[in-house]
């Protein structure tokens, strides 16, 4: 690949990654704004782990390489649920994961917060926090990329 070609080339890929997290960024958005209203039962978590992914070096060993794994069954009108969503947005850092997790332990009882009309939709907190907006995020910094690029095509 010739490097004259490069702005073409990311002015096409880019906003395809932008759509891609702006799609990401809406639905965790949408989700976020309907279950501060969703009503709870109770349930009870399976299992909660939070890793460090990659080797993040820093203050606490803090960085985006973390991953929160939850787990939980709740039941509803006799029919059993199992959910893996602790609220809507992206992965959370490693010292937040590990807050879930410690909060979240397993074989707590909790309250599991559904989507009314597709109960089988779940989260443990509900509402917004600082992981919603990642995805909206991300897309303003491709589609901000891309109009950037677009002037050297």
């Amino acid at each position: 690949m010739n490097f004259d070609s490069f702005p073409q080339v990311a002015c096409l890929m880019l906003p395809v990654f932008g759509l891609l997290c702006f799609a990401v960024g809406v639905y965790d958005f949408w989700g976020a704004w309907r279950s501060r209203s969703w009503p709870a039962t109770e349930g009870e978590i399976v299992y909660s782990w939070a890793v460090n992914v990659f080797r993040v070096t820093g203050a606490n060993n803090e960085g985006p390489g973390s991953r929160l794994g939850i787990g939980y069954e709740y039941t509803l009108n006799g029919v059993r649920y199992e959910g893996r969503r602790a609220y809507f947005g992206g992965e959370p850092t490693l010292r937040v994961a590990r807050n879930i997790v410690a909060k979240f332990p397993a074989k707590a009882v909790v309250k599991v917060y559904y989507y009314p009309e597709r109960p089988g939709t779940s989260v443990l907190i509900p509402g917004f926090n600082r992981f919603t907006y990642g995805g909206l995020i991300l897309a303003l910094l491709f589609f901000s990329l891309t109009a950037w690029l677009w002037q050297y095509r």
